[in-house]
C-alpha cells in the first residue's frame, strides 16, 4: 500500500492554517474587550446620569459586602454562632454604604440610619442592637495598634491596648463586661479583612440574650469613624486617648 505524503502535507498545511486563524480570532477578541473594560473603567463617574451613578453606587456597594459577609460567615462557622450574622451584617452593611456613598459623593443618604463618632486613636464602642436587643462591643485599633494585634499570636495584646477602658467598661453593664473579657485573635479571614481596609482593624463581639458570644475580626475602612446603628440603645463610647 502506497502512502501519499503529498495528502497529509496538504492536511497538516490546512490544520495549520486553521488553527492559525482561530488563535488570531481569540486575539482580536480579547483585544476589544480589553479595549471595552478599559474604556469603562476610564468612564468618569461624574459623566453618568443621576440614575446610573445610584446604580454603580449600589453595585459597588453590593460587591463589598458580599466579600465582607463571607469573611465574617467563616469566623462565625467556626465559633457556631451562624445565628449572629444578622448583627454583623447590620453593622458591615451600614459601614460599607457610608463609606462609599461618601466616596463618590453622593447625596443621596444612606438606607441604613447611623451615628458617626470619631476615634482617630481609636475605642471601645458598646451599644444594644434592636435585632434580638443582643449586645454588641466594637474595639477600635489605629494602624500601629493594629500592627501590633496581628503580630501577636495568643490574642492577648487587646486586653493591653484597651486597659484604658477596663474601668468605664465595668460600670457599662455585665454584658459589655463579658464580651470585654473575651480574647480576640485574627484568623486567615480576619487579616484579609484587615488588611483590605489598610491594616485598621475593629474587633466586634456579639452576646445575645441566651448568652451566647461570637467575635469576628473585620477591616475597619470607615477609618476614623465607628457608626452605630440609629436605632441602637444603651450607647457607651470610650475614645482612647
Amino acid at each position: 500500500m502506497r502512502i501519499d505524503f503529498k495528502y497529509f502535507k496538504r492536511r497538516i498545511y490546512i490544520i495549520k492554517k486553521i488553527i492559525s486563524l482561530f488563535l488570531c480570532l481569540i486575539m482580536i477578541l480579547s483585544l476589544g474587550i480589553s479595549a471595552f473594560a478599559a474604556n469603562t473603567e476610564n468612564l468618569s463617574f461624574d459623566s453618568l446620569t443621576p440614575e446610573e451613578q445610584e446604580t454603580f453606587i449600589q453595585n459597588e456597594i453590593t460587591k463589598r459586602e458580599e466579600i465582607a459577609f463571607m469573611e465574617v460567615y467563616e469566623q462565625l462557622k467556626e465559633q457556631n454562632a451562624i445565628s449572629h450574622m444578622p448583627i454583623y451584617k447590620e453593622y458591615i452593611s451600614s459601614m460599607i454604604e457610608a463609606e462609599v456613598r461618601k466616596a463618590y459623593n453622593s447625596d443621596i443618604s444612606p438606607q441604613a440610619a447611623t451615628v458617626s463618632y470619631y476615634l482617630p486613636n481609636g475605642g471601645v464602642v458598646g451599644y444594644v442592637s434592636t435585632l434580638g436587643s443582643t449586645t454588641v462591643l466594637s474595639t477600635y485599633l489605629n494602624h500601629q495598634d493594629t500592627l501590633d494585634y496581628l503580630a501577636h499570636s495568643d490574642g492577648s495584646f487587646i486586653k493591653i491596648v484597651t486597659s484604658f477602658a477596663t474601668g468605664l467598661i465595668k460600670g457599662w453593664g455585665p454584658a459589655f463586661s463579658a464580651l470585654f473579657a473575651l480574647d480576640a485573635l485574627a484568623d486567615y479571614m480576619g487579616r484579609q479583612s484587615v488588611h483590605r481596609a489598610g491594616d485598621y482593624a475593629i474587633i466586634m463581639k456579639v452576646r445575645d440574650i441566651a448568652g451566647t458570644q461570637s467575635i469576628s475580626t473585620i477591616g475597619w475602612s470607615a477609618y476614623p469613624y465607628a457608626n452605630v446603628p440609629s436605632d441602637a440603645t444603651n450607647i457607651n463610647i470610650a475614645s482612647k486617648p
